[in-house]
Order: structure tokens, then C-alpha cells, then sequence
């Protein structure tokens, strides 16, 4: 889903569009937690960010939007955490200051461009129509521990095309969903299969998840999946075969060692 910022609304350093695992506008509360920004929720997942405080003269000075700082010279963290059961508490952050001139836009880092970032969905999320998912279980090799705020990712075995990307809960397990999945796809021979053969794989970063021998009561406070997938090295990735199939969902489990 995407919402162009109209030109009338440019009392604003820059705005973002929360969207769920199925491309959907978050339509339950969301609180944004941010320690230099203040941001004004529009409904529907939207959030406009009236003050920045790394720049205040940007904020005061509305119509010039002339700032301190290079076009995606700073970068703003903040904290996002839905109220209701089917939405990943998360970190992000956004480059600022946006591009001001209305001539671009159409640019993803255009002020008049709301920002996308995506909530993962939690195991709780329902799974409707023809979407496919996979609950992927984590843990580690040596004691069995459950890992907590490890990133997962359902690749396309053949192209290497990521489909999903999902967050580990405290029992060490995430919801990963696909849309637009055929119904049949090509099997042996000339025959069809209604399985679709799939990858999916974790990335843990050692300094931010949390290893836990039972899951306990409180979760651990939220990461930014973007920040754990650059940081990690690409040969400490697990990954394993899945088979998925529309309508339905899958299981698969994932060992790791730390390197």
C-alpha cells in the first residue's frame, strides 16, 4: 500500500506507512516510541514527524524546508509497538532530512513519499484466502536454548528472491507469509503439484538475541530486523528446504551455532 503525502500537508520533516506481511495498512493502535522526534499518528498505520530534534531549525521553518544536513545525511531510530496480537513490536529507523522539491516526488526518499516499514507478523496472525505460510522454529545447536529476535527469511529455492522476512518470538518461533502463490506448480514429468519448493533461513546476531531455555514471561525489547541483516555475515546464515502450499501452512525448524 502506498499514500502520497498531498502537498497542502507539508508542516512535516517526513512521514512513514506501516504495512503487515500481506502488503495491508495497520489498522490496530500503534505506539512509536522515538527520543529526538515527535510524530503525529494519522490512522491507518500512517505517522507524520513534526519535530526533529537533531535539526529544530527545519522543524520551525516549514515552507523553506531548507536543513542543516544532506539529503539522507542523518538517520532517525525509533521503536514501534502494536497493541493487538498480530503484529511484531519492532526498531527501525528513517534517513532524513527527505527530499523537499514536489519536482521528485515520486522518489522514495521524497518528503511527499511516506516511508514503508513492515511489522512481521507474530504466529497469532491469520492466514486468509490463498496466502501460504511457514512457522519457523529456532534454536540453538549445542543446549537447545529457544532464540528470541533472530531474523528468518523465505527465499525462492531456484531464483534466491526473498518472499518474507519474520522476527523470532520467546518460544523461538515466527510466522513467515506469501501471497500470489500458484495453486499448482510443476512437478515429475508432466504431472502438477500443488508444493511449492521454498528456503527458509535465519540470521542471528549473538549481541541482540536472546537465548532462552523456556520461554519466559516477559519478551525481550524489540530489534530492528534491517540492522540484524547487515550485520550479519552471510556464512553464519542457516537456512533449510520447506515445501509450502496456498492456503496452507508449513513447519520448519533451524539450528544454529554461534560462529
Amino acid at each position: 500500500m502506498s499514500r502520497s503525502v498531498a502537498l497542502l500537508d507539508r508542516r512535516m520533516v517526513a512521514a512513514i506507512q506501516l504495512v503487515g506481511p500481506l502488503g495491508e495498512a495497520i489498522d490496530e493502535p500503534v505506539t512509536l516510541e522515538c527520543a529526538d522526534g515527535r510524530w503525529f499518528g494519522k490512522g491507518s498505520g500512517l505517522f507524520v514527524l513534526q519535530h526533529w530534534a537533531e535539526d529544530p531549525g527545519l522543524s520551525a521553518h516549514w515552507e523553506s524546508q531548507q536543513s542543516a544536513f544532506a539529503v539522507g545525511g542523518k538517520r532517525l531510530e525509533f521503536t514501534l509497538r502494536p497493541s493487538g496480537r498480530r503484529y511484531m513490536p519492532r526498531k527501525a529507523s528513517l534517513r532524513l532530512p527527505r527530499d523537499p522539491d514536489p519536482a521528485n516526488r515520486a522518489a522514495a526518499n521524497s518528503l511527499f513519499q511516506p516511508a514503508p516499514i513492515a511489522l512481521p507478523a507474530t504466529t497469532a496472525f491469520p492466514l486468509g484466502g490463498n496466502a501460504a505460510g511457514v512457522i519457523v522454529g529456532l534454536s540453538r545447536d549445542d543446549d537447545g536454548a529457544l532464540i528470541e529476535n533472530a531474523v528468518v527469511r523465505l527465499r525462492d529455492s531456484a531464483s534466491g528472491t526473498i518472499r518474507a522476512v519474520g522476527i523470532t518470538n520467546a518460544h523461538g518461533e515466527a510466522l513467515l507469509i506469501m501471497t500470489g502463490l500458484a495453486l499448482a506448480a510443476a512437478g515429475s514429468g508432466a504431472s502438477a503439484s500443488p508444493v511449492h519448493g521454498k528456503i527458509v533461513e535465519a540470521l542471528v546476531d549473538g549481541g541482540l538475541a536472546r537465548f532462552n531455555a523456556m520461554p519466559p514471561e516477559a519478551t525481550a525489547e524489540p530489534v530492528d530486523p534491517d540492522k540484524i541483516i547487515a550485520a550479519v555475515a552471510g556464512n553464519t546464515i542457516v537456512q533449510s528446504p520447506v515445501d509450502i502450499q496456498a492456503g496452507h501452512i508449513a513447519k520448519a525448524t533451524l539450528s544454529w551455532s554461534a560462529p
